[in-house]
Formats: C-alpha cells, structure tokens, sequence
C-alpha cells in the first residue's frame, strides 16, 4: 500500500508505504440467467491511522447464461 496525505493531517510524512488488510463481503442477486444486482462493501485498515471503507452497488451482464 502506498498513501499520500494531499491536505489536512499527515501521517507522520506526506507520502508514506507500507501494508495494509482489507476486509470485504458481497452478494449478486440473479435477477435473470444473464443480468445479476450486486452490493458489495470493505474496509482497509492500513498505515499509521489510514481507514478506508468502500460501499458499491452495481448490475451486471453475464454473456451465458446461468440456470
């Protein structure tokens, strides 16, 4: 992981690497054989005091068809 401070606190530095752990889940609802709905989140918990949540909700086509 590499994060870079642009405004506000620095971590210690501006520019700072090191490694980090991300944690997720996510679910895609079938609505038809080929055309799902998903929601998917996760957290990173990285360097110094860098946190990160991510929420995401999307659709999606699939080219075959699952039944």
């Amino acid at each position: 992981m590499s994060a870079k401070s642009d405004s506000g606190p620095t971590l210690g530095s501006p520019d700072s690497t090191g490694f980090c752990y991300k944690a997720g889940l996510g679910i895609d609802y079938f609505v038809t054989g080929s055309i799902s709905l998903g929601l998917e989140g996760s957290y990173l918990f990285g360097i110094g005091d860098v946190r990160y949540g991510n929420f995401t909700a999307g659709a999606a086509y699939h080219g075959c068809d699952f039944k």
